[in-house]
């Protein structure tokens, strides 16, 4: 039982940014399932192309993806050496994985040239017969480094902190102070109270307490876990401490870290007895590595129940206030009421703009999955519909669509009114069309497709598409 109103859970695999997912969309052939419709919807007013529109806008790719800031989409990093990398590092597609999360980072901190192979996890999708070939278990991640294959992320971390070369090899293997084993046992006795409450009733929440108070207490030197030295402490940590601040806001009305002022509710309040845990959060919100791979509550929110088999929901105002916000409250035009934004991001729009335009054919055909039928077999992620295909009839106007919303993204306050494109549609075909922005506004994934911000100005311009339909 994820959600205590009843409402199945949002899960997706709308890999339609980075490049090994766009070429799993070139499966659209031929015609698709028309709901007894025929003929093509077609689009009379002007509109920009993909070419201009891609012209026109700043995603990296290649060579600087290979050497620039860290970024999800890269296949390959090289941090400017040269020769092929030592490691080929084998995560998930959709960048769900704490255990991959965890592994990237410490790769892309020790500045350790790798590529990547990207593998469905098993809640979304299947898995190349070839993967198997060197994990056995199919698990992730996976990791084929200088000669020898790595089957877990324990492995593949004492391996990068081992390895020659890259950077900071001294910094962060903190094998050398005896605080760290114990941290690193606190890590994982606090994972599991997480996970108990998480998934079950308030039972579990007197040990998860117990235990986060033992995190805060760790942090009191701060801002790191071994004062002001960043280690692989804290690299072991980041992907469940963010994990369980996204779940424990969304399914329990526990927010850890907030954005918003004191509100007189004990939960939606519990930020403020955690100022050492929410320093150590700014920190690492400083590094590059971690911001590029952060992902926002809603994906975490929407990913772990298909990972973990369920999620219980309490039924508090303080729940449903946060699952309100997260679930659609926040992509209207005031700001979040509990997560942060990232300051860091300069231009959200700008960046939802460019997702847009790098890949818009792709992103189309997949928006216009919302008027078909789901696909066979279905996966355990509720919305992961990987063998779906497109409404081939409405894929015109869906197209049209998503190239004056890239614009408008660009545009800041001048938008153009979406009407003009929808003045000759009937009834029927407004209601498939509104199917299909909600089935893309839904699945925005972060970080796999762009940045929280970006994606949150993508989901509201959706929702001004939908507001014409």
């Amino acid at each position: 039982k994820i959600r205590a109103d009843g409402m199945r859970p949002r899960a997706w695999l709308a890999a339609w940014v980075i490049p090994a997912a766009a070429a799993g969309l070139n499966m659209f052939g031929g015609r698709g399932f028309l709901r007894g419709r025929q003929g093509s919807v077609e689009v009379t007013a002007e509109v920009a192309s993909w070419e201009t529109l891609s012209g026109e806008g700043a995603v990296a790719s290649g060579a600087a993806l290979a050497t620039g800031p860290a970024s999800v989409r890269a296949a390959v990093r090289t941090f400017g050496e040269a020769g092929a990398p030592k490691v080929r590092l084998y995560r998930d597609s959709a960048a769900w994985c704490p255990y991959c999360h965890k592994t990237l980072l410490l790769l892309e901190e020790r500045a350790l040239p790798y590529q990547v192979e990207k593998i469905n996890m098993a809640c979304y999708g299947d898995k190349p017969r070839r993967f198997f070939e060197v994990q056995p278990s199919g698990t992730l991640p996976a990791a084929e480094f200088e000669g020898r294959v790595l089957r877990s992320s324990d492995a593949i971390m004492l391996a990068t902190l081992d390895a020659d070369g890259g950077v900071a090899r001294r910094e962060l293997d903190a094998r050398d102070d005896p605080r760290c084993g114990a941290l690193l046992d606190l890590e994982r006795a606090h994972f599991s109270a997480w996970l108990r409450w998480l998934t079950g009733g308030d039972a579990g929440r007197g040990a998860f307490e117990a235990t986060l108070d033992r995190v805060e207490a760790s942090l009191s030197e701060g801002p790191y876990f071994l004062g002001r030295r960043f280690s692989v402490v804290d690299v072991a940590f980041a992907p469940f401490l963010e994990r369980m601040v996204a779940s424990l806001a969304y399914f329990k009305g526990f927010v850890v870290r907030s954005a918003s002022p004191v509100l007189g509710d004990d939960d939606l309040d519990a930020w403020t007895r955690y100022p050492n845990l929410n320093r150590w959060f700014e920190a690492m919100e400083t590094r590059d590595p971690y911001r590029a791979t952060k992902g926002d509550w809603y994906t975490h929110a929407h990913d772990l129940p298909p990972q973990l088999g369920g999620c219980v929901a309490a039924r508090t105002p303080a729940a449903e206030a946060v699952r309100a916000d997260v679930d659609g409250g926040a992509w209207l035009d005031s700001p979040p009421k509990f997560e942060h934004l990232w300051p860091w991001i300069a231009d959200p729009s700008a960046e939802a703009a460019d997702a847009l335009a790098a890949n818009g054919p792709n992103v189309a055909a997949f928006a216009a999955r919302g008027a078909a039928p789901a696909g066979f077999p279905p996966f355990r992620a509720p919305l992961a519909d990987p063998n779906a295909r497109p409404d081939d009839r409405l894929l015109p106007v869906v197209d049209a669509l998503l190239r004056q919303a890239t614009r408008n993204l660009r545009a800041a306050d001048d938008h153009f009114d979406y009407g003009p494109l929808l003045q000759t549609l009937d009834d029927p075909d407004r209601a498939d069309l509104a199917r299909c922005f909600r089935y893309l506004r839904d699945r925005v994934g972060v970080p796999r497709d762009m940045s929280f911000p970006a994606a949150r100005a993508l989901r509201v311009e959706c929702n001004r598409v939908l507001a014409h339909l």
